[in-house]
């Protein structure tokens, strides 16, 4: 499953591939305030904060 989301979000020549880890945080943690705009309790936070979960791990890696 990581594997599809991460193929199909994070494409091989996505811009923020190529930046160093201190950007990767600053776009995350706007992607993450995008994530708080989203109705709390609704399927669609559940599926996104999964995603962002994952995006998050392979960009930066597990902490």
């Amino acid at each position: 499953m990581q594997r599809l989301i991460t193929s199909n979000i994070i494409p091989a020549n996505h811009p923020i591939n190529g930046l160093p880890k201190r950007l990767k945080i600053k776009y995350l943690r706007g992607l993450g305030e995008t994530l708080c705009a989203i109705e709390p309790n609704s399927q669609m936070s559940y599926k996104a904060k999964f995603c962002y979960d994952v995006l998050c791990e392979t960009l930066l890696g597990k902490f």
